[in-house]
């Protein structure tokens, strides 16, 4: 998957699905934290 940019979480927050995008941005902010290889 590629990097979600603001665009993209501003059109997926436009959803109906709200737990998917916290979930996205979760993830996102984990992968920031610890970086995988």
């Amino acid at each position: 998957m590629a990097a979600t940019t603001s665009k993209d979480l501003t059109i997926t927050f436009q959803r109906a699905d709200g737990e998917r995008e916290i979930t996205t941005l979760k993830n996102q902010k984990k992968s920031t934290e610890k970086p995988s290889s």
